[in-house]
């Protein structure tokens, strides 16, 4: 970008996206359904992920910040299983498709 040029990547590692990359676009069964940053998908998405365990598999709530889903879980009276962390771009990938990437 610096030197006026243009890589594509594609990959399946987000890391390595969230890394490597200014621009996204995410492709679904070889449609293109999201481009933007990092920041542009966290803000359209949400900031903050509230992550409760289930028996095989995680479900998720996003919320606009990490400090809001800290407090709705302060609000939980049984945080058993909860975890919050900052949103990266694997989540916003599956909230997009419905598929994981494993």
């Amino acid at each position: 970008n610096k030197q006026g040029m243009t890589m594509l990547l594609t990959t399946h590692y987000m890391d390595e996206v969230e890394y490597l990359c200014d621009r996204i676009g995410i492709m679904d069964e070889g449609k293109l359904i999201e481009l933007g940053t990092l920041p542009d998908f966290r803000h359209k998405h949400g900031e903050g992920l509230l992550m409760k365990q289930m028996a095989d598999r995680w479900d998720y709530k996003f919320f606009p910040t990490v400090e809001a889903a800290e407090a709705f879980l302060n609000q939980q009276p049984d945080k058993t299983g909860l975890m919050v962390r900052p949103s990266n771009l694997e989540d916003i990938f599956v909230e997009l498709t419905g598929r994981n990437l494993d």
